[in-house]
């Protein structure tokens, strides 16, 4: 079985890998591989310290995501320079999030997720799910969307449509997981924050805006 270049490990259907961003990704054996990160092209999981706690939770061993933890942090050793000015601002931004009070919770995930569906309607596809990995205080959201209407995609894989995958933490950080590629394709998305439904629901709009009209498939 082929593996994705930041392999951890094969539970049952999905592979667990590290992404070129150093957080944990699951996909599915079928799907298919990005050509430059030669990664499968999944959905964020999680990050690595927190697969390093709950590795059992995931159907991981610990030890096989410290050795792709290890060799992700030896990568990022050689290749990232940071500045000053830039350390003060993840500093700040780190310190902001943990004073932060949370944008949802366990009581309140549904709602928010209610809002965001009928933020998002004018998407042809929306799937919505939330997750409690690492305990109710943790939950967290996950939105797929497409610009395509499921019958258009490319043999019916929702990876050969114009997707992106969006994170929620309940904290109001907003992040994009993966997300198509082409020529003219204007679909990256920088990590933002957000402080209810209605601000998340305002960022989304700006990248379909974008890429609505955008040709060009993965």
């Amino acid at each position: 079985m082929k593996k994705s270049k930041g392999h951890i490990a094969f539970v049952n259907d999905n592979e667990y890998f590290v992404g070129t961003d150093g957080e944990v990704y699951r996909a599915q054996l079928s799907d298919a591989f990005d050509v430059k990160s030669k990664n499968r092209i999944g959905r964020w999981e999680c990050s690595l310290d927190h697969a390093l706690h709950y590795a059992k939770v995931l159907g991981l061993k610990t030890s096989d995501v410290k050795k792709a933890a290890k060799k992700a942090k030896l990568k990022e050793s050689v290749t990232v320079k940071i500045k000053k000015s830039q350390l003060k601002g993840l500093i700040r931004e780190v310190l902001l999030e943990a004073e932060q009070a949370s944008v949802f919770d366990i009581n309140t995930v549904d709602k928010f997720m209610d809002d965001l569906k009928k933020g998002l309607r004018y998407f042809p596809f929306l799937k919505l799910s939330k997750s409690t990995l690492g305990g109710d205080k943790n939950v967290s959201v996950t939105v797929h969307l497409s610009l395509d209407k499921k019958e258009d995609w490319n043999n019916n894989i929702y990876h050969n449509s114009r997707y992106i995958i969006f994170h929620f933490s309940n904290q109001g950080v907003l992040k994009s997981g993966a997300t198509f590629s082409g020529k003219n394709a204007k679909a990256s998305f920088r990590k933002s924050r957000f402080k209810d439904a209605k601000g998340a629901i305002a960022k989304i709009k700006q990248w379909h805006d974008k890429n609505k009209n955008n040709p060009n498939k993965w």
